[in-house]
């Protein structure tokens, strides 16, 4: 059993955690109305360029991948895993972990990982551990969101790999997200039926219902264009391709920050809650010495 001295030393010290843990929540909530602003920017270009990429399908199905290089295709698979760049966020990781472990799987080709966050580890696990990294970026902050995805972007682009998959949590609503999968390059390189197989979110189809849906008349008949419709398809898909990692590290970031904000209320409430149980343990303990004293005091009398 405690003393005095002992209650309120703990006391003391719980009463600092609470003030970080509040301080904390208020900063995590201060970065996720930022960061859902910043998100708010980027999705109506989203949209159109999404359309804009739906359309060139539409016209003539890319069948070939970007190339910026004539160096021959690198046959390699890139595992993208996303994670939060600070800790203290409650069980952000640990749905994504199992979730990484029930999708990952190799399919005869050399891997290798860009590690986004500090805590890829604990989604990777040994499952990464004996992979090579390309590319580590421990900082996610909303002003180097974009830069990060077109750097990642564009390594791909330049070296040709043959696939990329991202592993990151979705977010749903400020007290939800969930661990999803995304084809990342190439767009086209799924089939609805694939999609719908393998239960992933992949944003752009290659099968297109075309009696729902018929084709548009080519572009020459719509549009003036003064380059040839494959280097406007070339484009058009790079840049639908930044423009949907930007938003996805975006969705990560700001449910990293929802998880956060919840995970340190909770702890407040419950230091708060600890707080309560001591301080009337100690001013009982306080009343029963004063008794005693009293007593004491009386018998001496």
């Amino acid at each position: 059993m405690y003393n005095i001295n002992q209650l309120k030393q703990r006391i003391i010290s719980i009463s600092k955690t609470q003030k970080i843990t509040y301080a904390m929540r208020l900063v995590a909530m201060s970065l996720y109305n930022r960061i859902d602003r910043r998100r708010a920017e980027y999705t109506p270009f989203l949209a159109e360029i999404r359309s804009a990429f739906k359309l060139a399908m539409q016209h003539k199905p890319i069948h070939e991948h970007i190339r910026v290089s004539n160096e021959t295709p690198t046959q390699a698979e890139i595992i993208i895993i996303v994670s939060s760049s600070k800790g203290l966020c409650g069980g952000f990781h640990e749905q994504l972990r199992k979730f990484f472990k029930l999708r990952y799987k190799k399919d005869g080709l050399p891997q290798k990982v860009i590690r986004i966050g500090q805590k890829t580890n604990l989604i990777g696990g040994a499952l990464i551990g004996s992979l090579e990294t390309i590319m580590h970026h421990e900082s996610l902050t909303a002003h180097t969101i974009h830069h990060i995805a077109e750097e990642i972007m564009e390594l791909i682009y330049t070296q040709n790999y043959k696939s990329v998959r991202l592993f990151s949590n979705r977010f749903t609503n400020f007290f939800a997200y969930r661990p999803s999968e995304i084809i990342l390059y190439p767009l086209s390189g799924l089939s609805e039926s694939d999609a719908r197989e393998q239960s992933l979110r992949h944003l752009m189809s290659y099968a297109q219902k075309t009696e729902a849906n018929p084709p548009p008349p080519p572009f020459n008949e719509t549009f003036e264009c003064e380059q040839p419709l494959e280097e406007i398809q070339q484009q058009i898909l790079r840049q639908y391709g930044i423009s949907l990692l930007t938003n996805l590290l975006a969705e990560s970031l700001i449910a990293e920050q929802s998880a956060r904000f919840l995970s340190m209320d909770a702890a407040t409430k419950n230091a708060s809650s600890a707080l309560e149980k001591l301080k009337l343990q100690c001013n009982k303990l306080r009343q029963t010495l004063i008794t005693r004293e009293v007593a004491e005091l009386s018998r001496t009398m």
